[in-house]
């Protein structure tokens, strides 16, 4: 509990201490200096989760462009709806019809009805139903926009994002543990920021309070006066660590009005 501050002086205060027990206790492990500071709006679209597992190097992309209007005729029909994205998780070395199909079987397994993919050969060529539907050109577009190479994959997720967000975060994780590619041994340390104040509930049809409605709103009382309400930012932070979120906080609203 800090009197008189701002977010900074929180930051600037806790994160010098967390560092330094980490380093004192992880046991020659790694620790992350100089924490990034995420969006809680980034964090969702890179890592499909608040408290993102930064040790697995995986950032997903919006990949919708590349499939609007195209001959791959489920997603292009799902991106007449404006809330509808398509979603891309680079596999790096992930590019074997072995490791797509394991990938499309896990994905039935958690009651999905499969795992779309693109691998990408040898000389370029890209391969799978989605790859021989959409064309080279499309394809080659695809593996520019996640800077690919041959021998990689790319998985895909379509739909409404905040109904298959929680799904693309557990499949970004499952592909880094699978390919090796999350650096076990560290502490990957970061701060979750501008969570959204309120949330639509869908069950009761009204808006609700996103973490609790005794924070300071991004902008104070205009804001709560003059803004979209989905659109308001609150004071409030997380701290997460591999994947875990270990402690969080907020500015307190202060001002009676």
């Amino acid at each position: 509990e800090m009197s008189f501050v701002e977010q900074e002086d929180v930051f600037s205060t806790m994160e010098p201490v967390i560092t330094g027990i980490f380093e004192e206790f992880a046991g020659g492990k790694p620790v992350t200096q100089g924490w990034p500071r995420i969006p809680y709006a980034e964090a969702m679209a890179k890592y499909g989760s608040d408290k993102p597992d930064l040790r697995n190097p995986i950032e997903m992309q919006d990949v919708s462009e590349h499939f609007r209007g195209s001959n791959f005729k489920v997603f292009a029909r799902l991106l007449e709806d404006p809330k509808n994205r398509v979603w891309a998780i680079p596999a790096p070395t992930g590019g074997s019809r072995a490791f797509c199909d394991r990938m499309n079987s896990w994905a039935q397994g958690e009651g999905q009805p499969g795992l779309g993919y693109i691998l990408f050969r040898e000389g370029g060529e890209a391969g799978g139903p989605i790859a021989n539907n959409i064309g080279p050109e499309r394809a080659g577009a695809v593996r520019e926009q996640l800077g690919l190479k041959e021998g990689d994959a790319a998985f895909f997720v379509a739909g409404n994002p905040e109904k298959f967000v929680k799904f693309a975060g557990s499949a970004r994780n499952k592909v880094g543990e699978d390919l090796n590619l999350t650096q076990r041994d560290q502490f990957a340390l970061a701060w979750i920021v501008d969570f959204p104040m309120f949330e639509y509930n869908e069950e009761e049809k009204k808006l609700d309070f996103s973490h609790n409605p005794f924070s300071m709103p991004q902008g104070g009382l205009d804001a709560l006066n003059g803004q979209e309400p989905l659109t308001i930012k609150a004071f409030q932070y997380d701290i997460v660590c591999n994947g875990f979120e270990i402690a969080s906080g907020g500015i307190r609203n202060h001002r009676p009005e």
